[in-house]
Order: structure tokens, then sequence, then C-alpha cells
């Protein structure tokens, strides 16, 4: 089976290898390819790589406006599912986040239980 690419945009560089950590202890039959990015040019030298069957997302990033990367990428694709994970309480953040077909809002400190099955429905194509 082809590994899930799970594209990560956090600039804390100690969420990537939680999630990677994360990814690799999800039992329901998938394997993940887990690519972190901090800034604008990783997360596009990341989408040059091909694209991901997943995004998470910090909404509130000091290095870069992800919802503006984000925009983009639905011009391109409207299937990606899309999960928010902040500790934000923005109400307006996470309104934009779910007006470009926001997938899941997580709260920040992640629940690994919770966090394992919406991921398995969005690698599944399932609703909430």
């Amino acid at each position: 089976m082809q590994p899930k690419r799970v594209l990560i945009l956090d600039d804390d560089g100690a969420q990537a290898p939680r999630f990677k950590d994360m990814f690799k202890r999800f039992q329901h039959g998938y394997d993940y390819e887990v690519i972190a990015a901090g800034t604008a040019s990783e997360t596009f030298a990341a989408l040059t790589q091909g694209p991901p069957d997943l995004v998470i997302v910090e909404p509130e990033l000091g290095t870069f406006d992800s919802l503006d990367i984000l925009t983009k990428l639905r011009r391109h694709d409207q299937k990606i599912p899309i999960i928010a994970a902040s500790k934000s309480k923005n109400r307006a953040v996470v309104e934009a986040f779910f007006q470009l077909g926001l997938f899941a809002f997580i709260p920040k400190p992640l629940d690994f239980v919770p966090l394992e099955h919406i991921v398995a429905m969005a690698c599944t194509g399932a609703n909430l």
C-alpha cells in the first residue's frame, strides 16, 4: 500500500518529531510519510515533491501566512483534507480556515486518541 503523505505546517520545530512519532504509532492500516514545513519556502518545496494526502496546520504562524498558502493549495485541489491544530481561541482565524473546507479542528496540546481517529477518517474519506 502506498504511504500517505502528510504535510505539517508549524513553525515550532519541536512539533515535527512529535507528529512523526505519533504517526508511526497509528494502527489503522496506513504508513505515513510526514513532511514538516516551518516556512513558506519549505512548504512550497514540499509541495513540489507531490501533493499531500493530508495537511495539518497551526493556523497562527509567526513565520508565514498559512491561510494564504492553503488558499492557493485549495485553488489546485479541493479534496485534500486539512486539519487545524492550535492553542488559539481566535474564532475569526478558525472560521477563516473552516471556509477553506477545514476537515477538523483539534486543540493543542494534541491528544493522541482523537488525533488518530480524525486522521483515519480524513485519509479514508469518511465524514465527521
